[in-house]
């Protein structure tokens, strides 16, 4: 793959983003269809893949506006608006087209350790970006199983979700207010998950920031440090000339001196 045609990084994240919105509204559908869930799933099924849509409407619409044939792209593009209308489960299956498309976009990259090392040629970039889609992936399946584990116990205060997405979020971050909590082992051991995974997550994201800060204190320091020996080199040039000026004209130091 030559330089010209070598992707950006934000090129590729984009990519790699849309491509896991959409194995999770798949997902999202196969559980829907196959298995009996509650009420309030499906209705967080709904909620997230909503949000979704928002997100994959908005990316049919950039990549439309900005594609150099917009006949081409509508060729295909079609499909991707469709299937990014919210509620309609038949229509959601086009994503599986949207899958197949990006896929074979990353496999220009020829295999999962070169998409890495493109993604972590900036380990800082990489790492937010991780952060990122792995919170959102732990709030979204932490949320459907928290509230499919808790909502059939008559004791249980995870019941809508409402209280399985703000629930998922507080653990994931480490907040836990304690207004929510599972009462099953099951659910349990998800809050335990997300507990060490959000740790990790947002100690990364805390040290990432700090590097940051650090590295625009050592670049700021090594401009004044540069500026400064800028100004030392200025005067000893200047003493340079006037040495060699007393040299050329020994008379005429003479004369300055007195």
């Amino acid at each position: 793959m030559s330089a010209a045609t070598t992707p950006t990084f934000h090129a590729i994240a984009w990519q790699i983003v849309i491509l896991t919105l959409s194995v999770v509204t798949l997902v999202f559908v196969a559980i829907d269809s196959l298995f009996a869930v509650t009420t309030e799933t499906s209705h967080l099924f709904f909620v997230v893949d909503t949000a979704i849509c928002l997100v994959f409407l908005g990316d049919v619409a950039y990549r439309g506006l900005i594609h150099p044939d917009r006949r081409r792209f509508w060729r295909w593009g079609w499909i991707d608006l469709l299937s990014s209308i919210p509620a309609i489960a038949i229509l959601r299956w086009g994503r599986l087209i949207r899958v197949i498309r990006i896929i074979r976009v990353l496999r220009a990259f020829r295999s999962t350790r070169a998409i890495v090392g493109h993604l972590f040629r900036d380990p800082a970039r990489g790492s937010v970006f991780t952060i990122a889609l792995a919170t959102f992936t732990l709030i979204t399946f932490g949320s459907i199983g928290i509230l499919n584990l808790e909502s059939h116990h008559e004791a249980a205060n995870i019941r809508t979700a409402s209280d399985a997405l703000w629930w998922s979020f507080v653990t994931v971050t480490t907040v836990g207010y304690g207004d929510h909590y599972p009462i099953t082992t099951a659910g349990r051991l998800i809050a335990a998950v997300l507990m060490v995974t959000g740790v990790g997550l947002f100690g990364t994201l805390t040290a990432y920031l700090a590097n940051a800060w650090l590295a625009r204190a050592a670049i700021r320091n090594r401009d004044l440090t540069s500026a400064h020996l800028d100004e030392r080199i200025d005067a000893l040039e200047a003493r340079l000339d006037e040495l060699e000026r007393s040299r050329s004209h020994p008379e005429a130091s003479q004369t300055d001196h007195g």
